[in-house]
């Protein structure tokens, strides 16, 4: 009797696990979703632009003052500088001692040469007379006389040169620029001594990219600023290079300064010209360098939003450098909206969106 009771309880929790399991089994299964879940799509943030055009008078130049008459002095003639007579930013005269080289020796070959010329002249004047009287001599030999004389004169000419070229006179009224020698010092044949500038005339020299043309247009007037200095001084074109410089492949513009009134500008100082004219298509659009990225190739482009709000590639010829910006010649319009920070981690396609919902440069 005892057996079959504990059979009874054995057969009993037997099917109370198998249930227990059974259910749990069914529970597991109707809880799985046998579908798969749906990816949402984040969109990136990203600082975007949109393309504005580069105007003709916004673009603008580096350039550099210098004057228009400018001289490097130095003397014909090596030898030991006497005396240097103007320090840098005295005024000179045409005319003025610059400075003076110890001509002792160069006044000693001039006595000789003085004293053989005239030897030569006399032999020869005597020469002449003898033929012209009696032919006691051969037409020969007074033709090797009048050699001897005129050779003999040549060296007088060169003594005298020689003595005059000891002296550097001022070629024009203006300011000592620079200094190179001292008293005492030993110079060669054509070292320049000092350097004399014509503060009168003063010019701005720059250089452009080939495809910028210069206008002049009568409601555009060229200008160029000088940092320190509060007002901007009008220019006139001078000269425009017609060959481009072998090197950077720029072409040279020249512009006269004009009316400085009471401010101090001086050559060398560094100026920023602005208002010059070009082409529209010159001009192009101006993106910041941020924004543009090479491949493997060499390949410059930039990331363009479509309208879709997704990232895509647009190859780019890039321009003239403004600064921290750059002039895009081909593969923009003024309005396309193109990423500019953080360029490197965007994909073709990758959805993004402006920063802080406000577009930079809007």
């Amino acid at each position: 009797m005892l057996r079959s009771q504990i059979m009874r309880l054995f057969r009993l929790r037997h099917g109370v696990l198998i249930a227990a399991i059974m259910g749990g089994l069914a529970g597991c299964d109707a809880g799985t979703d046998s579908s798969p879940p749906v990816a949402v799509e984040v969109e990136r943030p990203a600082r975007i632009e949109a393309v504005r055009p580069v105007q003709a008078d916004s673009l603008v130049f580096n350039g550099t003052v210098r004057a228009a008459q400018r001289a490097e002095m130095a003397f014909k003639v090596g030898g030991r500088v006497d005396q240097v007579s103007v320090n840098e930013g005295d005024s000179v005269t045409k005319g003025d001692l610059l400075a003076q080289l110890d001509d002792r020796e160069f006044r000693t070959a001039l006595s000789s040469a003085r004293a053989e010329y005239a030897s030569a002249d006399a032999d020869y004047q005597r020469g002449q007379t003898i033929y012209q009287r009696s032919q006691a001599i051969s037409k020969s030999d007074l033709e090797k006389l009048a050699t001897k004389r005129n050779l003999a004169a040549n060296r007088l000419r060169e003594a005298q040169l020689a003595v005059e070229y000891t002296r550097l006179l001022a070629p024009f009224d203006g300011v000592v620029g620079r200094k190179l020698v001292d008293d005492f010092a030993q110079v060669s044949a054509n070292q320049t001594v000092v350097v004399v500038q014509n503060l009168q005339d003063l010019e701005v020299v720059i250089q452009v990219p080939d495809k910028v043309v210069l206008q002049r247009q009568r409601e555009q007037q060229v200008v160029a600023n000088i940092a320190g200095l509060p007002q901007a001084f009008p220019l006139s074109l001078r000269f425009f290079a017609t060959e481009a410089d072998p090197v950077t492949q720029t072409y040279q513009v020249v512009f006269g300064l004009g009316d400085k009134g009471d401010a101090r500008v001086l050559p060398g100082m560094s100026v920023q010209v602005s208002s010059i004219g070009g082409s529209d298509e010159a001009a192009g659009v101006a993106v910041p360098l941020t924004a543009i990225l090479p491949d493997n190739q060499g390949q410059q482009y930039v990331w363009r939003v479509t309208a879709e709000g997704r990232a895509q590639r647009q190859n780019v010829e890039v321009g003239t450098l403004l600064g921290d910006r750059a002039v895009i010649r081909v593969g923009l319009q003024p309005g396309d909206r193109i990423i500019t920070a953080g360029v490197a981690s965007v994909r073709d396609g990758m959805a993004v969106r402006p920063m802080d919902n406000v577009e930079a440069g809007q």
